[in-house]
């Protein structure tokens, strides 16, 4: 016999039960919300301009480790020419090529390269659309 006990049970058909009406909430609100976004892709552009690099250290820290410099040496790199780059509103990679040292390591060509968040895109656009057709599928179904 698989017999139990039933003195959660009312707790359970009604936790299920808000965790639906919830759901549908949150659903009906997220369609609502993302069908009127707009993306001001200018002003993403400024953004990513006012960073100068310095949201991208971590790119060039992971390709100077894969060149053979010690982590640590290449995080204390990073840090250095970051914090030299904020205090004098100059960008990473004018930071970074005052470290002569540096492009022993690395080429000036590559670490702009490295710089460019386009670079980082991947498969965004793609996933983006496959997830907008899913929602107008479910949406036309639903």
């Amino acid at each position: 016999w698989e017999e139990r006990d039933l003195t959660n049970s009312s707790a359970e058909r009604i936790t299920l039960l808000e965790a639906t009406i919830l759901a549908d909430h949150v659903l009906t609100k997220l369609i609502r919300i993302v069908s009127g976004i707009e993306i001001d892709l200018e002003n993403v552009r400024r953004n990513l301009e006012a960073q100068k690099g310095l949201n991208l250290s971590e790119a060039v820290m992971i390709e100077l480790t894969k060149r053979g410099v010690d982590r640590q040496e290449a995080h204390e790199i990073l840090r250095k020419a970051s914090l030299r780059a904020y205090a004098n509103k100059s960008s990473l990679l004018e930071e970074l090529l005052k470290d002569g040292g540096l492009l022993k390591y690395i080429k000036k060509e590559e670490l702009s390269e490295l710089l460019k968040p386009e670079n980082y895109l991947g498969t965004a656009f793609e996933r983006v659309e496959r997830v907008v057709d899913w929602v107008k599928r479910t949406v036309n179904e639903g």
